[in-house]
């Protein structure tokens, strides 16, 4: 399954842009990566289309330095869950930033999901290319 992650770019290499803590995770060009919360049934997060992988970015612009990678995706998980384990997963977001209005909140998360739309969670990814966008 092909999918679109998005990571963010540090100086030591390519890390989850939301997760941090024991969440999160270093990803590798053309190398598996499984998701450390898989056995409390939290996989990796990647988007199904490029699309909505560019909407996130665009909106989290204030995160900084965050690319899109084309990947190979394995295991996905049909339920995801709904709600954030705080031992799984320490995710914050600036609820007060409104990245001049170019994307309007409720277009980037739906009412029934605390993850944003076009959401896909997995068990592996493994990093194919950067996608280079204007």
């Amino acid at each position: 399954m092909i999918v679109y992650k998005v990571v963010k770019k540090k100086m030591t290499g390519l890390y989850s842009c939301i997760a941090t803590g024991k969440s999160r995770v270093r990803y590798r060009l053309k190398k598996w990566i499984t998701s450390p919360g898989i056995d409390e049934g939290y996989g990796l997060l990647a988007f199904r289309t490029l699309r909505y992988a560019e909407r996130f970015q665009l909106f989290n612009y204030c995160l900084g330095n965050l690319k899109i990678y084309k990947a190979e995706a394995e295991g996905k998980i049909i339920n995801i869950p709904s709600k954030i384990i705080k031992s799984t997963s320490a995710v914050v977001w600036d609820n007060k930033f409104d990245p001049i209005s170019l994307i309007k909140k409720e277009e980037l998360y739906s009412q029934e999901s605390i993850w944003p739309i076009g959401t896909v969670m997995l068990k592996k990814i493994k990093l194919l290319k950067r996608m280079n966008l204007c």
